[in-house]
């Protein structure tokens, strides 16, 4: 099964056209010769030298033109694509109000990370993945860290060691409802935990997130299928400072074909990083 990639081309250039400054000045010159050549002028080769010197054309530059490029993004944040202006407006600059960065380090320890534990503030309504595919929300909630359906042994062990208590969970489709993407979101007392548990999972053989599914819907017969431990799934986990995320993505038709990995592992890698308390900061 294939899904569409979305293509997206630059804008063309504007070009500029205009006659040069020095057209018209040497018409003036030509009537203002022949002004002079009525009075009695003799020596008119001289006068026309002394004008055609004094308008020639000075060198001008064409403005700088900056193309837009739309290369897809890995990153979870996308990179603007506005042309540079080439002048600037220096009244315009003195009068932007000077705004107050956030201090992300503050989502690093609980003491200090306002980010509600809630779906609003840690999904994404969409992400779009490095392929050109745009997923969406479609189910959320909250559940108990170790109840995800088909989550291995090794994994309720390592999220038990580690006091995981509750994860906001979501899953997102694309259009045409062929991939299912299941993410959790954990927080933990500090950065350190967080990472120190992505490593551990790392470190883990066969490890398996689990999945949440739709109550209802395309997906939501896979959390109970006995042909999901055989279907082919991609998942990827981001330590997003006090946060861990974890994403799986497979085929909704639970497909085993290892070729279905070129589209669930970048789904799969983009709500990965797209999910997390980044969302909330920029609301």
């Amino acid at each position: 099964m294939t899904l569409p990639e979305d293509k997206r081309e630059p804008p063309e250039k504007q070009g500029s056209s205009g006659d040069p400054p020095w057209v018209l000045i040497t018409g003036a010159a030509a009537s203002i010769v022949a002004v002079l050549g009525f009075f009695g002028f003799s020596n008119i080769e001289q006068v026309t030298s002394l004008f055609a010197e004094s308008a020639s054309p000075s060198s001008t530059t064409e403005p700088t033109r900056t193309s837009t490029e739309f290369a897809k993004s890995e990153t979870t944040e996308p990179e603007s694509a506005e042309p540079e202006s080439t002048e600037r407006d220096s009244t315009s600059e003195a009068a932007r109000p000077t705004s107050t960065e956030f201090d992300s380090s503050t989502l690093d320890d609980i003491s200090t990370d306002e980010t509600p534990f809630t779906r609003d503030a840690l999904l994404p309504g969409t992400f779009t993945d490095s392929k050109g595919v745009e997923y969406s929300l479609v189910a959320s909630g909250t559940h108990d860290c170790t109840s995800a359906a088909h989550m291995s042994s090794n994994m309720r062990e390592l999220l038990s060691e580690f006091d995981c208590s509750r994860s906001v969970t979501g899953n997102y489709r694309p259009g045409d409802d062929s991939i299912l993407v299941s993410v959790q979101v954990q927080a933990f007392e500090d950065a350190s935990t967080a990472q120190r548990l992505s490593d551990a999972i790392g470190r883990t053989e066969t490890v398996n997130y689990g999945i949440f599914c739709p109550t209802n819907g395309v997906g939501s017969d896979a959390c109970g299928s006995s042909d999901y431990p055989e279907a082919e799934i991609s998942q990827y986990r981001a330590a997003d400072h006090r946060y861990l995320v974890l994403a799986t993505a497979f085929y909704t038709n639970l497909t085993s074909d290892s070729r279905s990995a070129e589209w669930t592992g970048p789904a799969a890698k983009a709500a990965s990083r797209a999910a997390g308390p980044e969302n909330h900061v920029g609301s």
